[in-house]
């Protein structure tokens, strides 16, 4: 999921479609797939997930962005520094 966020900031219509595919895979459900595609703040999502998917969405669209508000939100809701970084 993460990854078509990104892919859909980097506005890379071939990664879109190839990890649509691999979440169609899990969610067995490809109209909330085309939802996610399309805007992932209209999918009902945990508050892990959208903070998540927030904060990939800034770092990539913006990388020398000051982060360290968006990691303390993303501590608040229990996640560590190392599941932090793998996103």
């Amino acid at each position: 999921m993460i990854t078509m966020v990104v892919s859909k900031a980097n506005d890379c219509e071939y990664c879109q479609m190839h990890h649509a595919d691999a979440v169609n895979n899990y969610w067995k459900d490809e109209e909330k797939v085309e939802q996610l595609k399309a805007d992932y703040q209209k999918v009902n999502l945990s508050d892990i997930n959208a903070a998540l998917f927030e904060y990939d969405k800034k770092l990539t669209a913006q990388p020398n962005h000051e982060n360290e508000e968006s990691i303390r939100q993303l501590k608040v809701l229990g996640l560590e520094d190392r599941v932090i970084l793998y996103a």
